[in-house]
């Protein structure tokens, strides 16, 4: 199981529809959050399926990502926004068999509910999607 190439997909594609959800379809070196937000609080996200210690996993990426990516500073407390979820599928998927038909390579596909409020203007600025 590849759960790190996995991992390292699911904060781009939040922060793509992040940034789609308020911001239009612009290319820009810019986070695409609105300027007050500069603080963030991302919990460990819930896991409601049969796999185990994924949320962690898929937590830390984010929180790395987010530092990185979305120009933002990670905290527990005092935030501007806070982005949290719930995984709620996750999928084998392969990627590549042996001669024998056998899984050679495969790829977990994590589908997850992901809700994004700003605290500051107490507006939901995604509300459940699922990605």
């Amino acid at each position: 199981m590849r759960i790190v190439k996995a991992l390292r997909l699911a904060l781009p594609v939040v922060a793509a529809f992040a940034c789609l959800a308020w911001a239009g379809c612009s290319y820009s070196t810019r986070s695409g959050l609105p300027e007050h937000i500069t603080t963030i609080k991302i919990p460990v996200f819930k896991n409601i399926t049969m796999y185990r210690n994924v949320e962690a996993k898929l937590t830390r990426t984010l929180i790395e990502r987010a530092s990185r990516d979305m120009h933002v500073r990670v905290v527990q407390d005092n935030e501007d926004a806070e982005l949290r979820g719930q995984i709620v599928e996750i999928k084998k998927v392969v990627l590549r068999e042996t001669s024998t038909s056998r899984p050679a390579s495969m790829r977990l596909v994590i589908v997850s509910k992901v809700f994004f409020e700003d605290k500051v203007t107490g507006e939901m600025l995604i509300d459940g999607a699922s990605i």
